[in-house]
């Protein structure tokens, strides 16, 4: 991964390194997340993780045409667990887990 897009970095300062955070990628992250859920934009950032591997899952068997990216050759369907965890991680982002 880019050291640019990292939260934080570290800047050799002459004989000390300090460590700052990236405000490009703070900003980006804290817009989209206020995007989801102007409520609790947190709730949003605690199930980004949960999200990406329910979307893995969903699309597990499946992959897009290469000739056309608007086809998906479906090889399998999405499981019960992996439905389940798509709508857990939702529900975690919209801060209505519980």
């Amino acid at each position: 991964m880019s050291k640019k897009w990292l939260a934080r970095f570290e800047e050799v300062k002459g004989d000390r390194k300090e460590t700052k955070a990236n405000p490009h990628l703070i900003e980006a992250a804290v817009n989209a997340c206020v995007s989801v859920n102007p409520d609790n934009p947190m709730a949003v950032a605690w199930s980004i993780k949960e999200m990406y591997e329910a979307l893995r899952a969903m699309i597990e068997g499946n992959e897009l045409d290469p000739h056309n990216q608007n086809r998906v050759w479906q090889r399998g369907t999405p499981s019960t667990e992996a439905i389940l965890k798509a709508f857990r991680a939702l529900a975690k982002a919209e801060g209505k887990e519980g």
